[in-house]
């Protein structure tokens, strides 16, 4: 209350010039919390030009951003004001927008949000620098799930992830992710995929029958001749995609996926 008190009494100081100095130093030290006061004095034309140029100064030094909309506005309508306004703007947001006023507009309900947009507009991300980040984003999302379940966990130079999990009864099942596909709107993909060995003559049965019960992945037949084999394949968006989740399904997949090989080559080589 008494803060409260004492801004009353100080406003009309700040259109005298023999007061306006002293007063404006004891606002400043009253805080940004007098500006919800102090805002509406700028564009009351009633006001004398003296006491909104005090005003002005005072957003300036408090770095008040929620002021630069009004301040835009006084920019807009006070010519007597317009060069302080700019200024004022430039030293509160950050920005070097000059006089273009709908620039400014754009600029003023979040200066932040506006820089970062422009940083973008004049670096644009590249195709493969935006597949390099879908890369990193996605390795260290599984770092985080898996690192510690996995006995081997690595990023191989051809650019895939590579994991290898023991499994009961002293199995073992490896495990590749890649991180740079996408669907047919364009959403980045992890795609999953483990080997099960080659297929016997009875292998569509089998991949058949386990499909019909996967939680995740499908069985497929890879390849021709001498290099076929039954592999089991995962696609999901990177953005459903939780520590949860990716636990989930990487360890049920390299279960499921060895109790296929083991069914198909009643051995343990991949």
């Amino acid at each position: 209350m008494a803060d409260v008190q004492q801004l009353e009494a100080l406003i009309p100081q700040l259109a005298d010039f023999q007061t306006r100095h002293a007063a404006r130093k004891r606002i400043e030290a009253i805080g940004a919390v007098a500006a919800g006061r102090l805002l509406p004095l700028l564009t009351d034309p009633s006001q004398p030009e003296n006491l909104r140029w005090a005003v002005l100064s005072l957003m300036v030094t408090w770095q008040h951003v929620p002021a630069a909309p009004t301040i835009l506005e006084v920019a807009r309508t006070d010519r007597g004001l317009y060069g302080e306004a700019l200024h004022a703007l430039e030293r509160i947001t950050g920005l070097q927008l000059g006089e273009d006023l709908d620039e400014w507009q754009k600029a003023v309900f979040d200066p932040t949000a506006y820089a970062a947009q422009q940083a973008v507009a004049e670096h644009p991300t590249t195709e493969e620098e935006q597949k390099e980040e879908q890369e990193e984003g996605g390795y260290n999302l599984f770092k985080r799930a898996l690192a510690e379940q996995a006995s081997e966990f690595k990023w191989e130079e051809e650019g895939y992830l590579y994991m290898r999990f023991e499994l009961a009864g002293g199995r073992k099942q490896q495990m590749v992710v890649t991180f740079r596909n996408t669907d047919p709107s364009g959403h980045p993909l992890a795609t999953i995929y483990t080997e099960c060995g080659h297929p016997t003559p009875e292998v569509m049965s089998l991949i058949t029958r386990r499909n019909v019960t996967t939680k995740y992945g499908r069985f497929v037949l890879e390849g021709t001749g001498d290099t076929e084999k039954v592999v089991m394949r995962e696609n999901i968006p990177m953005n459903r995609l939780t520590e949860t989740l990716v636990r989930d399904v990487v360890l049920t997949m390299a279960t499921e996926a060895d109790s296929l090989e083991n069914e198909l080559t009643h051995a343990d080589h991949i």
